[in-house]
């Protein structure tokens, strides 16, 4: 995939490059001209059109988990779950 970010993106860079780090992604080329693809691993497991995809879970886990994060605080501040059962 080619993204078209700017120089003052640093930070895009940065996020990108530390997925390359984990070898989520490759990368041909620095900052503007930097080209970003699938690593191995996320090309085998995270790509829909293979048989091999496995991000239903992590596509579950997002709509049904992310909201609770927004409870962390008052569920730290007084120990009571911040998940399903919070509202019966």
């Amino acid at each position: 995939m080619a993204l078209g970010f700017k120089s003052t993106d640093r930070h895009v860079f940065d996020f990108l490059d530390t997925l390359t780090c984990f070898g989520f992604l490759t990368r041909e080329g620095l900052l503007e001209s930097a080209v970003y693809s699938n690593g191995l691993d996320a090309d085998i497991f995270l790509d829909k059109t293979k048989p091999s995809y496995i991000g239903g879970i992590l596509e579950m886990a997002n709509n049904r988990l992310y909201g609770f994060w927004g409870n962390l605080e008052e569920g730290l501040m007084t120990g009571l779950p911040q998940n399903e059962i919070k509202h019966g």
